[in-house]
């Protein structure tokens, strides 16, 4: 409504003679005033009619037409997000309810906002758009954001394992052989051993293994994480003993002795190893030559080759 301030509506009249009186009908209620001073009028348009009367009885009249607009804007109010909403357990988000409201001078018509209030909302921030437009299209627009984070721990599946060592005592492990990890926004961004290599310090004193615990741990793009234990057993090297070292082919000759027609030779003693095991050197006796001498005998021109044999028992 609109309250007429004074006189600034109000008509005049003038008369030769004698003006009797000078009024308003307002309407069509037939509602009779001297002055429109304080008179509310509604929104849209009225018909206000001046009658002039002088002292004769002459009338005249005139129309004043006073049409009531709407330029005030809604008035939209926004939540204050101050809380962060965590996702769901299984999604990469939530689904998120707000409140919006508004209110106008005269009527609120449609309000809406986007997203709508219960819709899924991703892990980050979301700016949520809020909206009013009242009966004479004045509107009003507000915003705010809405926070989604990722706290739900991947989910990590273990197994034990075993591993034997090889024959220089020695094993490893990658995460991926132990374990595997899901998130539920889908990004693993790290998966972690405290203890990937093994050796003869893993096997129990007596035994041909041991076992050690190993701590896995999965982090997920939020940092996460899961953690959890398997168990490695670690056993020995069970393929027998291996040459470790073995020695070169040797080429030598008779020392530009004339009258000699071999020439001796000293080779360096191959060392052997089965796993945890002592290196063990081999000795000459452990040599044979295929022109059946002593591994000691000079060796004739040509060639000779000698094997190492070891037998462990």
């Amino acid at each position: 409504d609109y309250t007429a301030d004074g006189t600034e509506f109000d008509a005049s009249a003038y008369d030769q003679c004698d003006l009797g009186v000078l009024y308003a009908t307002i309407g069509n209620d037939g509602f009779e005033t001297l002055t429109l001073g304080g008179q509310e009028f509604e929104l849209g348009t009225t018909e206000v009619t001046w009658i002039a009367t002088d002292g004769t009885g002459n009338t005249a009249q005139c129309v004043t037409v006073i049409e009531v607009v709407d330029n005030t804007n809604p008035e939209m109010t926004c939540m204050n997000w101050a809380d962060t909403t965590d996702a769901s357990d299984n999604t990469c988000g939530t689904n998120v309810d707000y409140m919006v409201s508004a209110s106008d001078n005269c009527n609120v018509n449609t309000m809406g906002s986007s997203p709508a209030s219960g819709s899924f909302f991703d892990v980050g921030t979301t700016t949520v758009t809020a909206w009013a437009i009242d009966d004479a299209g004045n509107s009003d627009t507000c915003y705010f954001e809405v926070p989604v984070v990722d706290g739900t721990d991947p989910t990590l599946v273990c197994s034990d394992i075993t591993v034997g060592l090889d024959v220089s005592g020695n094993a490893s492990i990658t995460p991926q052989m132990v374990a595997t990890a899901t998130d539920n926004c889908g990004e693993i961004t790290g998966l972690t051993l405290s203890d990937n290599a093994f050796d003869c310090d893993d096997i129990e004193s007596g035994t041909a293994e041991g076992t050690v615990d190993v701590v896995v741990t999965a982090t997920d793009a939020a940092g996460n994480t899961s953690t959890c234990e398997v168990t490695v057993t670690v056993q020995d090297y069970a393929e027998g003993w291996e040459f470790v070292f073995c020695p070169a082919d040797v080429e030598t000759d008779n020392g530009g002795n004339p009258t000699l027609c071999s020439a001796d030779v000293t080779l360096p003693q191959p060392q052997i190893q089965a796993g945890c095991s002592d290196v063990l050197t081999l000795d000459y006796s452990d040599a044979s030559r295929d022109d059946g001498e002593d591994y000691d005998a000079p060796y004739p021109v040509g060639s000779t080759t000698v094997t190492w044999t070891y037998s462990s028992g």
